[in-house]
């Protein structure tokens, strides 16, 4: 069974490698964006994109 993995700032350089590195393992990621309009190419590599703010916790989803 796949873990869901929560990645951060997903549009990131940081966060990017960490996409490229966890390529193949058996998890489900799930990344949190400010701006979903940069996230396509998450979304084609899988992932659940979710919009938020960490620094304003009414922006984040609570699902």
């Amino acid at each position: 069974m796949a873990r869901t993995v929560l990645i951060t700032g997903a549009t990131g350089t940081v966060s990017g490698a960490l996409m490229n590195a966890l390529r193949g393992a058996d998890v489900r990621p799930r990344v949190l964006v400010r701006d979903t309009s940069r996230a396509q190419g998450l979304r084609e590599r899988g992932a659940e994109v979710f919009a938020g703010d960490l620094g304003d916790a009414r922006s984040l989803p609570l699902s």
